[in-house]
């Protein structure tokens, strides 16, 4: 083999804010903040929530969150509920003074929408409903609350192909017999949200970059679904969801670059201990399809970009083998490389088998957290409870979260391969 001598660069790229974040004043999140997720069933399923927490932990390892899911399933913002509902749906406004206001929210995320237009075609007085209770929740959030800030989700797409009819003697539209063309009502209910203009106020539009990514993947497979039920997001509906609410909480974070190591890749030797932050990880219920076709997730948010320079011509297919705490993780040659390398995009990576258990602990924490909750109120969860001693359970879990969630150092060795 040719002994090639040139430098090594780690760099890790924390997260990369589309221009729309640039341009605004900062983070929508800071540290020490109290964060509250209010909305309907697909906040009460929590799996976008958990995705945000565990990625704010390991991102901000220093810094401290409290974040409580306040969602009920089946409830609008809106007041409004299907003739044949029962019973009529709940109102969100009825419990926000109970579930919100006491928890003295820096920041309130609030999904609502889809049970909001009740499954009919568009329609002009359900509309205007919804207008009347989401501006009475800026009001509420903003005088009652006294939180800094609201943030406002678009709901995610509703997918006829999804819908099986519950009710073979339907009369009207509703959520038994919902309207084929349901999506074009979540639509206009997203525009209109979109196009505020509220001091205090930030709208995250998930709507339309869902119903895009459901576009593009059935170029591919044309039976893909986020939502299997035609409502409900799935796990990598609900990873959708994260990431884009993470990219609009317009995050600063700098990428840290570590000590250039100069050596002869020939020398089999070149090792040196880089500290990489724990990622929340790509989760296994996440369809492949979806990660390749969100390249940015791994381009901007949870990536361990690992780069050497370019190489001469006659170096760029010289192979290296590349290990991390002894373990070997594959072969790369000097362009694969010199292209960077996205360690955190290898599943057994040190740092992505971390960021996989602070998000099975994250989740577990928020499944006692939501049982407790719901054990105060008029709505308890069925079943047996999750544990025994819910607050001391809760404790271990954070204890732990907040040791798995630090930094830790990672031995990296590129080794090349004889001829």
């Amino acid at each position: 083999m040719r002994s090639t001598f040139c430098r090594i660069l780690a760099t890790l790229s924390l997260i990369g804010l589309s221009q729309a974040a640039q341009a605004q004043d900062g983070p929508l999140v800071r540290d020490g903040d109290t964060i509250v997720f209010f909305g309907d069933s697909i906040t009460q399923a929590g799996d976008y929530i958990d995705h945000v927490e565990a990625a704010l932990l390991a991102l901000y390892p220093d810094a401290t969150f409290h974040i409580y899911n306040r969602g009920i399933s089946s409830e609008t913002i809106s007041g409004t509920s299907e003739t044949d509902h029962d019973p009529r749906r709940p109102w969100a406004h009825e419990r926000f003074t109970r579930d919100v206001t006491p928890l003295k929210p820096d920041v309130v995320i609030a999904c609502f929408g889809m049970n909001d237009g009740n499954y009919h075609p568009f329609e002009w007085p359900r509309f205007e409903k919804y207008q009347q209770g989401v501006r009475r929740l800026i009001q509420r959030v903003k005088e009652e609350a006294l939180a800094r800030h609201l943030i406002l989700l678009t709901p995610p797409p509703f997918d006829p192909y999804r819908r099986k009819n519950g009710d073979e003697a339907a009369k009207e539209f509703g959520y038994k017999y919902a309207a084929v063309n349901y999506d074009e009502t979540l639509a206009e209910y997203s525009d209109w949200l979109t196009s505020l203009d509220e001091d205090d106020v930030t709208v995250i539009d998930l709507h339309g970059p869902l119903n895009e990514h459901v576009t593009e993947r059935r170029d591919q497979q044309v039976s893909f679904t986020l939502s299997p039920d035609a409502i409900h997001p799935n796990m990598t509906g609900h990873w959708l969801m994260a990431y884009h609410i993470l990219n609009g909480l317009q995050l600063e974070l700098e990428s840290d670059t570590f000590t250039e190591a100069e050596t002869s890749l020939a020398d089999k030797a070149w090792e040196q201990t880089l500290t990489l932050p724990v990622t929340s990880p790509l989760s296994l219920d996440v369809d492949r399809g979806s990660l390749e076709l969100e390249s940015a997730f791994e381009s901007e948010l949870y990536a361990h970009v690992l780069s050497i320079p370019e190489a001469e011509e006659n170096s760029r297919e010289i192979k290296f083998r590349l290990f991390a705490d002894g373990d070997l993780f594959g072969e790369f040659t000097h362009d694969d490389l010199g292209a960077g390398m996205n360690l955190a995009a290898i599943r057994e990576f040190p740092t992505s088998r971390a960021g996989e258990k602070l998000l099975d602990l994250v989740r577990e924490r928020r499944q006692l957290e939501y049982h407790q909750f719901r054990a105060g109120t008029d709505k308890p969860l069925g079943g047996n409870s999750p544990a025994e001693d819910i607050p001391a359970k809760i404790k271990e879990l954070t204890t732990q979260i907040d040791a798995l969630r630090k930094p830790f150092a990672v031995k990296i060795r590129l080794e090349p391969v004889e001829d």
